[in-house]
């Protein structure tokens, strides 16, 4: 199997289960995505704040997929919450909002367009905003993650987000 992100990274079979969950993160962001390429102003504020949680998440993923790391506890319980809060607003806004109560079906011109590299971009195209540093956001979002483990006294996932960057 190879990466989710299309990059042609052959996975170990370590690996297999990180990259699903990574798909799974996608498909999400690639739904919220689609609710915010119409613009309706139904739950604007709470699809922004879904896809600006969640596309962070998919790129520590690819982070650590490309490093060949596994993520820690507390990283896999932070992106299992949110895949469980982006499922429950789902749930809540099918009626309002063009997006799936419960399975993804996504068409072939649908999967055509996806940005395996940044999914909450597929249908808006809106980029993030500028980031602080040259270096792009990817690997801010890195520097950010390891800060907050700092902060939070995880020493040890904070070395894994800088050895991603590093290695980035």
């Amino acid at each position: 199997m190879n990466c989710i992100c299309g990059c042609g990274t052959e996975l170990g079979r370590d690996q297999v289960e990180l990259n699903l969950v990574a798909g799974e993160v996608a498909i999400e962001l690639v739904v919220w995505d689609k609710a915010r390429a119409l613009g309706s102003p139904i739950a604007a504020d709470e699809v922004a704040t879904l896809l600006a949680a969640g596309a962070p998440r998919y790129q520590d993923l690819l982070a650590t997929i490309h490093a060949g790391e596994e993520p820690g506890e507390r990283e896999l319980e932070r992106i299992r919450a949110w895949l469980a809060d982006s499922r429950a607003a789902r749930l809540r806004l099918h009626d309002q909002l063009p997006v799936p109560k419960k399975k993804i079906k996504l068409s072939e011109a649908e999967q055509a367009r996806i940005d395996r590299r940044h999914p909450e971009r597929s249908f808006s195209g809106e980029a993030p905003e500028a980031p602080a540093t040259s270096e792009g956001p990817e690997l801010e979002a890195l520097l950010v993650v390891a800060l907050a483990d700092v902060r939070a006294g995880r020493p040890e996932e904070a070395k894994r987000a800088l050895r991603r960057f590093l290695s980035e």
